[in-house]
């Protein structure tokens, strides 16, 4: 993957997209990656990669996911690193509860303390946020990427955990 054209930017709408629930989105007259600038600070890295995906000419969300993933994993600077692992570890995490609350917070009980610290704070901001029209918003969402050939709609972002488990059979850290 190349990328010539660096085209990436915060985006003046982050509020909104924040309300809306959303951390980024690819302005489709641009092809400009807009990342949601009041994220926590150790999100930013892998929304930005993840755009890039969708810039690169990948449509398929859990795609972009991975290809985010591996961008900003392979990164060298620590902290770009740890958005990567920090948020594939989210959907890993969220995979396990939906199957098991039990082995979830156990699994989570053994993360450091400061990686703890991180999803308690992704939760917060999620909460501070929350308003009675996000659901519409990722309705509408939800039936665009139905639309486009995306059958699991905005679940298909979880698809990255299948993703991740096949890279890394091959490809062992």
């Amino acid at each position: 993957m190349e990328y010539e054209y660096p085209s990436i930017k915060t985006s003046l709408f982050s509020t909104g997209l924040t309300y809306m629930g959303y951390a980024g989105y690819l302005n489709p007259f641009t092809n400009e990656a807009q990342v949601n600038g009041i994220l926590p600070n150790f999100r930013f890295p892998i929304v930005a990669g993840h755009e890039i995906g969708h810039q690169l000419g990948y449509s398929a969300e859990n795609e972009t996911n991975f290809i985010g993933y591996l961008v900003t994993s392979s990164n060298q600077d620590p902290y770009f690193q740890y958005a990567a692992y920090a948020y594939v570890l989210g959907y890993c995490l969220s995979d396990v509860r939906r199957g098991n609350i039990d082995t979830f917070d156990q699994l989570f009980q053994n993360l450091h303390p400061g990686v703890q610290e991180n999803f308690r704070e992704m939760a917060i901001f999620r909460q501070q946020y929350e308003n009675p029209m996000e659901p519409v918003f990722k309705s509408i969402f939800n039936s665009f990427l139905k639309a486009n050939n995306q059958t699991q709609g905005i679940q298909s972002y979880n698809g990255v955990v299948s993703l991740l488990i096949a890279y890394h059979k091959k490809y062992p850290l």
